[in-house]
């Protein structure tokens, strides 16, 4: 099964592999116009070959372009899965909320990594007194 982190960066994947394509068959195109159409009888002009390089060049550089892009792009959509995993939850047991950021005076007990149980919730302002240990399958209203 694939993690969510990797399904992020499955579309950036995709986009880079078209992109990789396209170059090769860029580069293809260019080898049958410089050996095999000069057999059929193509002969060299600077005037068409000046604009032939120019086009050649100029796809080149725009499918690098958006290869760097998507590369980039991928790379950050996998660090924000990476981060949006491991953001701890903060839950109240008493109004069932679940917030992912709280103030630093809040107090909290840890009870399961990137779930801990708040002592004192921002939401009801109720002092909880004990917090008990919250179930591997959380469900909130």
């Amino acid at each position: 099964m694939v993690s969510e982190k990797w399904k992020s960066i499955l579309p950036y994947i995709a986009i880079s592999a078209a992109i990789l394509v396209t170059t090769f068959l860029l580069a293809r195109i260019d080898w049958i116009t410089n050996h095999t159409l000069y057999d059929y009888g193509l002969i060299f002009n600077l005037e068409w070959a000046s604009d032939y390089w120019f086009a050649l060049r100029s796809i080149i550089v725009m499918l690098n372009i958006s290869l760097a892009i998507t590369i980039a792009a991928g790379f950050f959509s996998y660090r924000r899965a990476e981060k949006d995993i491991a953001k701890t939850i903060y839950i109240c047991k008493t109004c069932g909320e679940a917030l992912t950021k709280v103030k630093g005076s809040v107090n909290f007990e840890e009870n399961i990594p990137k779930f801990k149980v708040l002592k004192n919730c921002p939401m009801c302002n109720n002092r909880l007194q004990e917090a008990d240990p919250v179930p591997a399958h959380i469900s909130i209203q």
